[in-house]
């Protein structure tokens, strides 16, 4: 008599198959994910180039724009405060509102954070944000003739650096 099924040896290949897999792709699943959080991180800071760029259009010039206290209020309003859900910022590292940071001159500020220095043609990402307790947050770094805006990646590395004025 005949039996019908899968003898032991077949069955071991296909679980050794199935574990040699789970090797090879497991590791990798990880970095698409760490790739994903960071595009979210890079779609954070365009958004909030465009924001900065419409409020320096609207204002004439970002000097009308620059305390770092007001810019801090309006972007909570905007992107946090804000009811609508489709329009919040949200951190793709934490999946907090944690989403950004305003630092003035290349430091966090108390007060209202009235910028004294104008940015450098060889401007540097801070070392103050160059942590992973700012992964995923968008850096607004306000001086006195504009903006430069960056992202922190889920290392704790900047990303491309823009500037708005």
């Amino acid at each position: 008599m005949k039996r019908k099924g899968f003898t032991l040896i077949e069955l071991m290949i296909v679980i050794a198959i199935i574990a040699i897999l789970a090797v090879v792709l497991i590791p990798k699943s990880q970095l698409f994910k760490n790739q994903s959080k960071n595009a979210g991180v890079t779609t954070n800071v365009n958004t909030v180039r465009g924001y900065l760029e419409t409020k320096v259009s609207i204002n004439g010039s970002a000097n009308s724009y620059l305390s770092g206290s007001e810019l801090n209020s309006a972007m909570t309003t905007a992107f946090i405060s804000n009811t609508d859900n489709s329009q919040k910022l949200i951190n793709p590292i934490s999946s907090s509102s944690d989403a950004f940071t305003v630092i003035v001159d290349g430091a966090t500020f108390t007060g209202t954070g009235i910028p004294t220095t104008s940015i450098s043609s060889s401007y540097s990402v801070p070392s103050v944000v160059k942590s992973t307790t700012y992964a995923g947050q968008v850096i607004v770094d306000v001086h006195t003739d504009g903006y430069v805006v960056y992202g922190i990646d889920n290392a704790g590395l900047p990303t491309q650096v823009f500037i708005v004025k």
